[in-house]
């Protein structure tokens, strides 16, 4: 055994490895750019004052403003860059914020998660209605199953909120209620 019997011993070099590795988890390399960071400082300059950029109906309804639009705007013109250049980078597409650059549908930042956890929620609710035509109420499972039922329709509610704009909010309630 490595560590021995006693915990103790293991305590030291098991945080030392996991402190070690914390810097293997940065950032998104796609924040960190400098011409990422230049041109989301001069959009916001150009954009977002007194006669700033009109943000379209429903954008503003999912909590896009000027200095949001212009992330987004930066995420896309410099993936655009970066894939056009000759020869093309090597890794010439990033994640931003911990996400991958998709495009926006309706505002949606990430469409197709959204309907994947559309149909996990009805997916969920059909199954719980099935639970409620053949398992008669006396059963005493039957609550819990039930139970269960709502915990994953509350997830997957959780899941469509949090891929349709990811604030940090939602993204804790995506991953509290993908934990239970």
């Amino acid at each position: 055994m490595l560590c021995g019997n006693i915990q103790r011993q293991c305590l030291l070099p098991v945080a030392l490895l996991a402190f070690g590795l914390t810097n293997l988890a940065g950032a998104s390399i796609g924040d960190r750019l400098p011409e990422f960071r230049s041109c989301v400082a001069d959009c916001k300059e150009a954009n977002c004052g007194e006669n700033g950029l009109s943000i379209p109906l429903q954008h503003r309804l999912l909590l896009w403003d000027c200095p949001s639009e212009c992330d987004y705007t930066c995420q896309h013109v410099i993936t655009t860059q970066r894939l056009a250049r000759d020869p093309p980078y090597l890794e010439p597409v990033y994640q931003f914020h911990g996400k991958w650059p998709f495009y926006r549908f309706l505002g949606m930042q990430e469409p197709a998660s959204v309907f994947f956890s559309l149909l996990n929620f009805l997916a969920h609710d059909w199954g719980m209605t099935k639970i409620r035509e053949h398992i008669p109420a006396s059963y005493p499972l039957r609550k819990y199953y039930l139970g269960f039922g709502y915990c994953g329709l509350a997830s997957w509610i959780f899941s469509m909120i949090f891929h349709t704009r990811d604030f940090n909010t939602t993204e804790k309630l995506d991953y509290f209620a993908a934990g239970l």
